[in-house]
């Protein structure tokens, strides 16, 4: 899948796009698009994205790890600790584990 490149990003974010038209309720592609936002540095975007797959269906650890990224980078500080910490509680695995684990020591810092 298009998603899992990095080179690839943007051609994935693009079909996720015009998917989104024909399917606009359904939370896994809005998952997915939140995640993609994420990694083209649109953070706003992204956590719209999160918050409205979370409120059709429970996040799993990774989209919680993209949604607490994305308000730690949109400087949502309160509420990218609380979602890092459900990230970790959920079972979040590594290379993202440790990343989480990071944010919320440099959070600790300010």
């Amino acid at each position: 899948m298009y998603a899992q490149d990095s080179s690839t990003v943007a051609a994935a974010y693009d079909l996720a796009t015009k998917a989104r038209k024909t399917l606009p309720d359904d939370p896994e592609l809005s998952e997915l698009l939140g995640r993609l936002s994420y990694e083209k540095k649109e953070y706003p975007r992204a956590i719209q994205l999160l918050q409205e797959s979370a409120r059709k269906r429970p996040l799993d650890a990774n989209a919680l790890f993209y949604l607490g990224m994305s308000q730690l980078q949109a400087r949502q500080k309160t509420e990218a600790r609380g979602v890092l910490n459900q990230a970790l509680v959920a079972g979040l695995h590594e290379p993202l584990a440790t990343e989480a684990k990071r944010a919320l020591t440099d959070l600790q810092r300010e």
